[in-house]
């Protein structure tokens, strides 16, 4: 895959989210299912009809979420992954020189 130049290995492809914290995914939104790795993987939104801030990963495990890679292996994240490794994982082109931990 060409177009993922910081490595198949190293960048996410999907994870996981909870049903009642994505309202944004719903019918009645334009913006379809995706997220973000802009929040950390614990937060769980007082509102999720307030998408912008509710588009994130996260799970029912406890300390972390699951994340299938570019490369077709699937991963646990811990949710205490520093957010600057997080948010590298989540380009495919950055140029970051990252793994997962």
């Amino acid at each position: 895959m060409e177009l993922v130049t910081d490595g198949t290995s190293n960048t996410f492809m999907i994870g996981e989210d909870i049903v009642k914290y994505n309202q944004h995914s719903t019918a009645y939104y334009s913006n379809g299912d995706y997220a973000s790795c802009h929040i950390p993987l614990w937060v769980r939104p007082p509102d999720p009809a307030d998408w912008p801030n509710a588009m994130g990963f996260r799970s029912n495990h406890t300390g972390g979420a699951n994340f299938c890679m570019a490369d077709g292996s699937v991963h646990f994240v811990r949710d205490t992954i520093d957010m600057v490794l997080y948010r590298a994982l989540a380009t495919r082109n950055g140029g970051e020189p990252v793994s997962l931990p």
